[in-house]
């Protein structure tokens, strides 16, 4: 749950936030006869390669296999 949150944050809640934020900026910046200079959102989970991304998969992983073994062992017994 704790991933899906911070996926949900990072890849959907951050960039409607940061584009909203980013708009009223703009505006007020062409209102003064300025150029804009705002940049784009950048998901801080893909940051690095993505190893954050990499590093959850390998716990989410781990944890199903030991979950599989204790269901397969509750089942021979």
């Amino acid at each position: 749950m704790i991933y899906l949150f911070i996926c949900l944050v990072d890849f959907f809640v951050g960039p409607l936030v940061w584009n909203l934020k980013m708009e009223a900026y703009c505006n007020k910046m062409v209102d003064k006869g300025l150029v804009c200079d705002a940049s784009r959102w950048e998901p801080h989970t893909l940051q690095m390669g993505g190893m954050f991304h990499i590093a959850f998969a390998s716990v989410l992983g781990v944890a199903t296999w030991k979950r599989k073994e204790e269901n397969e062992s509750q089942w021979k017994d």
